[in-house]
């Protein structure tokens, strides 16, 4: 069985850097067909 990756992403992190860097990070993670589940938080304290 193949396995799954689970990431946390704080969107506003790096003064909203995150955000785009996630957008990038998550493109290629498909591009490479890597499983994974995202969650991203939505508030402080959220993870």
């Amino acid at each position: 069985m193949e396995s799954e990756t689970f990431i946390i992403v704080n969107p506003t992190a790096g003064d909203g850097l995150a955000k785009q860097r996630w957008q990038r990070f998550e493109n290629e993670l498909k591009n490479n067909n890597v499983r994974y589940k995202a969650a991203i938080t939505e508030y402080k304290n959220h993870a």
